[in-house]
């Protein structure tokens, strides 16, 4: 079988890299000190929205605002006040005591809001502007206003579809144990049991079939993360890369993204198959399409068919891959592996087969590509500290 291996990811690196390449956290305009450290605004390439004291509102994806507002409130105060509970329809539901939000950034190219409740709200800057909602051991209730422009559909107890207008779409996935609803004003209520996700992602025209049919894998938990590869407008193209976590016992990092490889590690607590989806920007790889991917050094089997990559997932010789060919804009390309196996797994991602150089210690190394980049690390991180600073002053 695979020879499995370690790999010490050191986050900090990630995680300051994605605040110097990344979007951009600002104080929105206000008229008072106090409204201002209730009110931040949030602007990255892909990504915008602003946050109250409790709510996140105007989240705009590529231009495209179709949601209004989120709050979040824990599912027990629900129940308190007699919203939700047995025998209550979740479509009665239509407003919410939301909980105060508080702002802070994470290790990647996205923000993380967390509620007094417990729950956790990522917002990734990807091409789709990934949204999860994150129970977080706790049941949680939550509500997502429509834009006046677009209307909301239920598909299933998992998954509710928006519609705008223009023919943009959006699509709201409960991950575990919960169910989702268009409420009887039209707009969207979600109860989330413990750990269990509400996910968000929008595309700048309408589905096909193949992404339908990815939404039911992350639905049913066989798509455990995935991982999304653009550029940060501001930083001369750079690529930059993030996860989005679906399954809460599957963890994915990236290591590198260089001209022709994309090199990530994924670790999962059991040892069933899962698949990670990739989405790569056209602006980051121009010849994502041309992609091969080996697992653990070996090849994995380049397949045509969803049925094909589950088959992998679900425990087969080996581990497998396909390339899906974007006809949008938001993405070039989508690279679904079908991890066959786990615990530790190692994926490299590549236009010309070459592996992560190996010093020979055994383990891998992850290359700097710039050598000025450690000083910039320095220097970014005092002034990330001296605003952090300011700000609770």
């Amino acid at each position: 079988m695979f020879a499995e291996r370690t790999l010490a990811i050191t986050l900090a690196v990630v995680m300051v890299s994605s605040m110097a390449f990344g979007a951009t956290l600002a104080v929105a305009p206000a008229v008072s000190a106090e409204e201002a450290d209730e009110h931040e605004s949030y602007a990255g390439t892909h990504l915008s929205f602003v946050t109250t004291a409790d709510a996140l509102a105007e989240y705009t994806v590529e231009g495209d605002q179709m949601i209004g507002s989120i709050e979040v409130e824990s599912a027990s105060d629900a129940e308190q006040r007699g919203i939700l509970g047995v025998g209550v329809d979740l479509a009665t539901v239509t407003s919410l005591q939301a909980s105060a939000l508080t702002v802070q950034t994470t290790s990647e190219p996205s923000v993380q809001v967390e509620s007094d409740t417990g729950a956790s709200i990522e917002a990734h800057d990807s091409q789709r502007g990934h949204l999860v909602v994150h129970a977080e051991g706790d049941g949680q209730l939550v509500t997502a206003n429509v834009s006046s422009d677009a209307q909301a559909t239920q598909e299933s107890d998992s998954k509710v579809v928006v519609t705008k207008d223009d023919g943009t779409e959006g699509v709201f996935i409960v991950v575990g144990e919960g169910s989702v609803a268009v409420n009887e004003a039209g707009n969207v209520t979600a109860e989330l049991e413990q750990d269990a996700k509400l996910t968000y992602q929008q595309y700048d025209d309408e589905r096909d079939e193949e992404d339908e049919h990815r939404e039911e894998l992350i639905a049913n938990g066989t798509a455990a993360a995935e991982v999304y590869v653009t550029v940060d407008a501001e930083a001369e193209g750079e690529a930059v890369a993030g996860v989005v976590h679906y399954g809460h016992d599957t963890t994915v990092d990236v290591v590198t993204t260089a001209e022709n490889e994309i090199h990530v590690t994924a670790e999962r607590t059991e040892s069933e198959g899962r698949i990670i989806i990739t989405s790569i920007s056209e602006q980051a790889y121009e010849s994502a399409s041309e992609l091969e991917v080996m697992v653990d050094g070996e090849a994995a089997t380049h397949v045509e068919s969803m049925s094909e990559l589950e088959a992998a997932a679900a425990g087969g010789d080996n581990s497998a891959y396909m390339v899906r060919h974007a006809s949008t804009a938001d993405a070039s390309a989508e690279v679904l592996i079908g991890v066959n196996h786990f615990s530790e797994r190692d994926i490299v991602m590549s236009t010309d087969g070459a592996e992560t150089p190996d010093d020979g210690d055994g383990d891998d190394d992850i290359v700097e590509e710039n050598p000025g980049f450690g000083a910039a690390i320095a220097g970014i991180a005092v002034a990330i500290a001296a605003l952090i600073a300011a700000r609770r002053r």
